[in-house]
């Protein structure tokens, strides 16, 4: 953890992104340039104290809501195969993609010859059981 004292603009900045805003967004809302703002983003996100601000920032919007990480992971599975026996298997994916993202199992959506393209919700059910 850095010991750099973080700008309120800085705080702000961090508290728009946890609030679901792009980087961009997030930057303009601080009040940081239009013009720059993509490489402001850029670069606040980098910094150590704005990640320390960003993590404090979800930790609290997560006990706010009392969510977690495994509450999400459990409600993309109900979704998913409340979608596959309903036979919307594109809705169903969608949920397993989400899931793979949260758990940090997709690589960026590059597939190469040791990822697998697709999964089942059994394969995905086994992993978060161990």
């Amino acid at each position: 953890m850095s010991n750099k004292k973080i700008s309120p603009r800085q705080k702000i900045f961090a508290r728009n992104l946890a609030s679901g805003m792009s980087q961009t967004e997030a930057a303009v809302g601080a009040g940081y340039s239009v013009t720059r703002a993509r490489v402001t983003g850029c670069e606040l996100v980098q910094k150590p104290e704005v990640q320390a601000e960003l993590q404090r920032t979800r930790d609290e919007i997560e006990e706010a809501l009392g969510i977690s990480p495994q509450w999400c992971a459990e409600r993309y599975m109900i979704l998913a195969n409340k979608a596959e026996g309903n036979g919307e298997i594109q809705n169903a994916r969608s949920c397993l993609d989400s899931l793979s993202k949260l758990m940090g199992w997709d690589n960026g959506g590059k597939n190469n010859l040791t990822t697998p393209i697709g999964f089942s919700v059994e394969s995905l059910i086994e992993q978060l059981e161990v």
